[in-house]
């Protein structure tokens, strides 16, 4: 199992970075309106493996 490193997550329609980061966590970015988004991780040791992904609106 890898480490995660280096993230960014991005609106999917404009491409706007949303928020950036290194490591596995919590993401947290301000309120915004969007279709889709997208979760890049950029850099890994091994093979990153993510076990789950939630969203709530705040």
């Amino acid at each position: 199992m890898g480490n995660i490193g280096p993230w960014r997550v991005t609106d999917g329609g404009t491409g706007a970075v949303l928020a950036s980061g290194n490591g596995a966590g919590t993401i947290t970015f301000p309120s915004t309106s969007l279709t889709t988004g997208t979760i890049e991780i950029t850099s890994s040791t091994g093979t990153p493996r993510v076990a789950e992904f939630e969203t709530y609106a705040g």
